[in-house]
């Protein structure tokens, strides 16, 4: 989100592990994701620096920056499940 005192995400969510960060023209808005060892999650967001990867990707919420760098990158086989259905 661009102002850190009033957090919101491109869709008007407030940031949680809901919501996830994706290439909207990749993945659409209000799609359930699964992620490995994070659980699920529904497209609600926008992530600029994933347009520039060719394959799908995900951007996660963490509430500390702390859990941020513990999970780090990592390549994960994700499930894509009612695609743009799901929170909206």
């Amino acid at each position: 989100s661009e102002n850190p005192d009033n957090p919101i995400t491109s869709t008007g969510k407030i940031p949680s592990s809901l919501w996830c960060a994706v290439d909207p023209a990749k993945i659409e808005y209000g799609t359930l994701i699964y992620v490995p060892n994070y659980g699920f999650t529904t497209a609600g967001d926008t992530g600029g620096a994933l347009r520039s990867y060719s394959k799908y990707q995900v951007d996660l919420y963490f509430d500390t920056f702390d859990e941020a760098v513990e999970w780090g990158r990592q390549y994960v086989e994700i499930t894509i499940y009612n695609w743009g259905k799901y929170g909206y």
